[in-house]
């Protein structure tokens, strides 16, 4: 079974994809900690995921002092106006990059979805370009899966529940508080479809 590998964060789109992509692929979880106010209960989401789906075991990296220059809402607590985080998958991209390209893997995937709350580097564009710069960057071919991308969060959200995945094993607030807060905007786009 081919390599690839995951970038996980603990929410239902990348845990719906990870067992999606499990069926065919062995995974290598991989997650990075940029100093975000959920890390510590999406890394625990994550683990509890990854034992879950019977993955190998967590491949992390920390790059937590670029978030103390930043302000938005996933990494100052009360700034709940702005949940951009610039330029983020192009990280999350890029670090998963190098540790594929130390392990010898050539696949990527990314849980990014389709939908109304669509940021620049979320889209079939950004991600195009981006398998390029990588695979020239790492002098070698780099094939990045985005498998949800065509998917609404309502889409996602069906498919999930569909799969009988435990939904207790989801993490998706920004706060970072043990309990959704269901004021955040993830919280909120999670809960106002899965309640419609």
């Amino acid at each position: 079974m081919e390599d690839i590998l995951v970038l996980m964060s603990g929410g239902i789109d990348s845990f719906l994809m990870s067992s999606i992509l499990n069926e065919d692929y062995s995974i290598q979880p991989f997650y990075v900690n940029y100093n975000h106010l959920a890390y510590l209960e999406e890394k625990n989401a994550v683990i509890k995921q990854i034992d879950y789906l019977k993955l190998m075991p967590l491949i992390e990296v920390s790059v937590n002092n670029i978030s103390k220059l930043m302000v938005n809402s996933l990494v100052v607590e009360n700034e709940l106006k702005n949940d951009f985080y610039p330029a983020r998958n192009l990280l999350l991209l890029t670090l998963a990059s190098q540790i594929a390209y130390s392990r010898n893997i050539t696949r990527i995937a990314i849980g990014i979805i389709g939908g109304s709350r669509i940021f620049p580097d979320c889209t079939d564009h950004f991600i195009s370009e981006l398998e390029n710069i990588l695979s020239i960057s790492n002098d070698k071919e780099i094939i990045v899966f985005k498998p949800l991308s065509n998917l609404s969060k309502k889409e996602v959200i069906k498919l999930f529940f569909k799969t009988n995945l435990p939904f207790n094993l989801v993490y998706s607030c920004q706060k970072g508080n043990k309990e959704h807060c269901n004021s955040c905007p993830s919280c909120k786009e999670l809960f106002n479809e899965i309640n419609r």
